[in-house]
């Protein structure tokens, strides 16, 4: 939490409920705002990167949506369910990205780096498992793929997911289980190579 944030009263933005925060960013609070940025940020990078697969697109995608959200904040009904909102946002703005480039047939991963030429047989094997285990988690539903993604790639605490997503701590630590379960299942023979 950023310490020399406060509002007129002294007290954070951070701690503030999302309906406040709303209320003061359409009165023209900027911190405000910015409050909600900070706290739903790993939330819009998952989701941006569970539908492209790409560090870097995703945070331009997470960033478009944060502006389109910005530009319609009157727009939003309820403002208790400015995470779901915020969610549906960035869904669409991948979507869109995703229709863009099927349109200019620019669709692709990026390459893994260039093997270093020690051992170029072990380094394709190693490659090809973790393209398999990319593919598998790309698979899950995405209530799954995004604690999968906020967890292991993130590299959040389940606090920090539990509060991205709104769910409790059980809650966080079920969908894992479920997650690590179904990506069991699914490379399992990979497991027995």
């Amino acid at each position: 939490m950023d310490e020399g944030l406060t509002d007129t009263r002294g007290t954070s933005p951070m701690s503030q409920p999302d309906a406040e925060l709303l209320d003061r960013a359409r009165r023209g609070d900027a911190e405000a705002f910015t409050a909600l940025v900070r706290r739903y940020a790993p939330l819009a990078h998952a989701v941006a990167f569970s539908h492209t697969g790409r560090r870097d697109v995703s945070e331009e995608l997470a960033h478009e949506a944060f502006c389109r959200a910005f530009e319609h904040l009157d727009g939003l009904r309820k403002p208790d369910q400015f995470r779901s909102w915020l969610w549906g946002i960035t869904r669409r703005v991948c979507l869109d990205w995703r229709r863009q480039m099927a349109q200019s047939k620019e669709l692709t991963r990026v390459s893994p780096d260039t093997p270093s030429g020690d051992n170029p047989a072990r380094e394709a094997e190693g490659e090809e498992r973790r393209s398999r285990v990319r593919r598998a988690v790309e698979e899950l539903p995405e209530k799954y793929r995004i604690v999968v993604q906020l967890r292991h790639l993130e590299g959040l605490s389940y606090e920090a997911i539990a509060a991205a997503l709104g769910l409790s701590l059980g809650g966080v630590s079920n969908r894992l289980a479920a997650a690590r379960e179904m990506l069991r299942s699914k490379l399992r023979p990979l497991m027995s190579e």
